[in-house]
């Protein structure tokens, strides 16, 4: 009997192993951190196109903003320090960003009277242009930038009026010669919000104390230059998540968590066109995340550490192939000393990465940074030491186009393709004309259309097609080479299918019939459609829109272009609506291009339905 137990508790170990095999990936090898130069708490980090990482954080003794350079992975790739201009007054917490230019803007605060205001400041011409104060309120801290495809910067930050914390917005599309301001959340704290430059002056250093010092807000932009903002909230706790609308106002005001003393929360925008935040949960010492798309729900994680006894400060980023990358601090055991740890998670296969030690700070805890490329760089603070360490990774990814494209190729949605991120509403304005973004780049998230007055059937099923149904054929790989315009039908052979789809026939369909994902069953992760062609100054994919479909992810010449959720387009009817998107290529007549429609396998809160359909309606070549 006893033996019987024995071998069912090892077959219970093999089982729980082989089902958390596929739940963790391998982990990028992290150099070992090097030593920036005197700093403390709360450093900013960010990585060029050319792989330069670009590091800013404020010095203790002096209270100047630093920033260096380095054009490699190691410290002796790096730029001697310099400091950059201020008010003459002490100067803490600098957050860097890079505009399209790739020139470093900067925000941080400084002493100003017997309160503190928020300054920018600009790297361009071979030196640091002059400061600029952003902010109007009293007791302006914590500030964060962030910077669209656009151009446009945008920054926020928190202010202290006695037991209230405010959230300020500020942007800027001419280097803060103008700039328009509004105030995005308000929170009475039950207990006393400390001043976040003179609680670190203080030494308030044993975990936790730093959380009582305010509400942290933290910003991404998206593909359509348009801010996304956390926040957290002092005392009873609370993350709190808003979005920027086509006309520059926020929508309402969304509850990410609550009831976990959930605070610091951070924010990145994916390349799939998801929102991607990581808080901490204080109750338990441990960390959240949570995936967002056009302010919808998709997912949350709990407990996302890799098992440490305590956790705090989590920061977030996301590489080019919309992998997450988690940096925070942490203790192996609650008596040891706090380490710096990373981690990922890959939310298309729902994959958490190995931890990583990236580093001890000693006795007193820290706030991390990370940016991720196809390079990977934290920087933290020991401030144990009163240091400044950096480390670096190299991914082993490739972003950018495939290695077929021509230098120039580029693809961009069409105008009429206007995104908002504000569910529901229709686009009145955005800060360009047109929306331009390069194959390999983030990739925009699809836009929202309100549905049609006539698309208001709501089916107990998903609906089947009434005619029969047809496998389609899987094809050998054809270049189309034809000149002149030409359309190519879902039953063409040229088209690659890879999975099971089915033609179905319908009179609203371009050539009165579709191919769709899945058939009358399920569309599964990574099934496709893909068309290899010759020249074209424009490719268009015809598709359908319907509550019973899922989202698919759009590739251009081999490289990720855009998120599309096809329910949230025709959200109130199953029943298809036939719609085309477009791309522009560049190159010339002989440039070989590709268009891919990959299903992701899943599906947002807009349907009901796990069936996560994907359809081909066809394809337009325009040359």
């Amino acid at each position: 009997m006893k033996l019987y137990r024995v071998l069912l508790v090892a077959l219970g170990i093999l089982l729980v192993g082989a089902l958390l095999i596929p739940l963790t990936a391998s982990a990028a090898t992290w150099n070992p951190p090097y030593n920036l130069g005197s700093g403390s708490t709360k450093p900013s980090v960010a990585i060029d196109s050319q792989g330069n990482i670009h590091y800013v954080w404020w010095e203790p003794t002096s209270k100047v903003i630093q920033y260096t350079v380095c054009t490699g992975l190691t410290k002796g790739t790096c730029r001697a320090a310099e400091t950059l201009p201020n008010n003459g007054n002490d100067s803490y917490f600098p957050n860097i960003a890079l505009d399209p230019q790739e020139r470093p803007n900067v925000v941080w605060e400084s002493r100003d009277g017997g309160s503190y205001s928020v300054y920018w400041s600009r790297y361009e011409n071979g030196k640091w242009g002059a400061i600029k104060k952003i902010s109007a309120e009293p007791y302006s801290e914590l500030p964060d930038i962030a910077i669209g495809p656009q151009g446009m910067i945008h920054v926020v930050y928190q202010s202290k009026q006695d037991n209230t914390g405010y959230v300020y917005y500020v942007e800027s599309n001419d280097g803060f010669g103008t700039m328009r301001a509004q105030q995005l959340g308000a929170s009475v704290s039950d207990a006393p919000i400390d001043v976040a430059a003179e609680a670190v002056d203080k030494g308030l250093a044993p975990e936790g104390q730093q959380l009582t010092n305010g509400l942290f807000p933290r910003l991404t932009a998206d593909n359509d230059d348009l801010a996304h903002v956390v926040w957290s909230v002092p005392s009873p706790y609370g993350i709190y998540y808003r979005i920027q609308k086509s006309d520059g106002s926020f929508a309402k005001k969304i509850t990410v968590s609550k009831d976990h003393k959930d605070q610091t929360p951070d924010i990145t925008f994916s390349p799939n066109g998801s929102v991607g935040i990581l808080w901490g949960t204080y109750d338990n010492f441990n960390i959240a995340f949570a995936e967002y798309n056009a302010g919808q729900l998709d997912l949350v994680k709990y407990d996302v550490d890799g098992g440490l006894a305590q956790s705090l400060w989590p920061r977030v980023a996301t590489d080019c192939t919309g992998v997450y990358h988690f940096a925070f601090q942490g203790k192996v055991t609650t008596d040891g000393n706090w380490d710096i740890f990373a981690r990922t998670y890959d939310a298309g296969t729902n994959k958490f990465g190995k931890r990583v030690t990236i580093g001890d700070t000693g006795s007193k805890e820290e706030t991390p940074a990370i940016a991720v490329t196809h390079l990977g760089a934290i920087v933290y603070g020991n401030t144990s030491n009163n240091l400044t360490m950096g480390s670096t990774a190299d991914l082993g990814i490739t972003c950018g186009s495939s290695p077929t494209n021509t230098p120039t190729d580029t693809a961009t949605l069409i105008p009429t393709a206007t995104n908002t991120t504000d569910p529901g509403s229709t686009p009145t304005h955005t800060p360009t004309p047109t929306d331009t973004t390069t194959p390999g780049s983030t990739p925009s998230e699809t836009p929202t259309e309100t549905p049609s007055p006539t698309a208001t059937d709501t089916p107990t099923a998903p609906p089947t097609a009434t005619d029969a149904a047809t496998d389609t054929p899987t094809a050998t790989p054809t270049v189309t080479t034809s000149s002149g315009n030409e359309h190519i039908p879902s039953n063409d052979p040229r088209i690659v299918y890879k999975g099971t789809w089915k033609e179905f026939k319908e009179k609203d369909a371009s050539d009165k019939l579709y191919a769709r994902c899945g058939g009358n069953k399920v569309c599964k992760k990574n099934w496709s459609a893909e068309l290899n062609f010759t020249g074209g100054t424009r490719v268009e994919w015809e598709t359908v829109y319907a509550k019973t479909y899922g989202k698919v992810i759009v590739l251009i010449d081999g490289a990720p272009f855009e998120q599309v959720d096809l329910c949230r387009l025709n959200r109130k009817s199953a029943l298809p609506r036939f719609r085309t998107r477009s791309y522009i290529l560049g190159g010339d007549a002989t440039t070989p291009h590709s268009i891919k429609i990959k299903a992701l396998g899943r599906h947002s809160k807009c349907s009901p339905y796990d069936v996560n359909y994907v359809s081909v309606d066809g394809f337009n070549i325009i040359r």
